[in-house]
């Protein structure tokens, strides 16, 4: 088990954005992200709230089949750097998907409404145009 936070591959010296979607369906192509941000204290902040959750490694298979369970709960971000490779997080519910790799939450579930706070908060300040 390790800290959310510890697997997430997130590069602070190589920062450029940060990309958030919150409850985007499959069907939804309307938007690809809620907002997009270059600073990074929203980083640091999303960081700092997600090093209190424990996460065990999963099969593939089971990440699949916990999926369908996880309707509430669903948000992703990009952290994009100036050298090396895009992080990408998906959450859904109490199963965690970073870059080809699958998670528990073994402490959750994650407080959505500090997520819903969160995205609200910089939905204001940084929607795409």
């Amino acid at each position: 088990m390790r800290n959310f936070d510890d697997l997430i591959p997130y590069k602070h010296r190589y920062f450029e954005s940060i990309s958030f979607r919150k409850d985007i369906s499959l069907e939804d192509t309307t938007r690809a992200v809620d907002w997009v941000s270059r600073d990074q204290g929203q980083v640091d902040e999303l960081m700092r709230f997600l090093s209190q959750y424990r996460l065990k490694k999963i099969s593939n298979e089971t990440f699949n089949a916990r999926l369908n369970d996880n309707e509430e709960g669903i948000f992703d971000f990009f952290i994009t750097h100036s050298r090396g490779a895009v992080a990408i997080v998906n959450v859904q519910g109490d199963v965690v998907h970073i870059f080809g790799n699958y998670y528990e939450v073994i402490n959750g579930p994650i407080d959505m409404e500090w997520i819903r706070k969160f995205d609200d908060k910089n939905e204001k300040k940084y929607t795409p145009k």
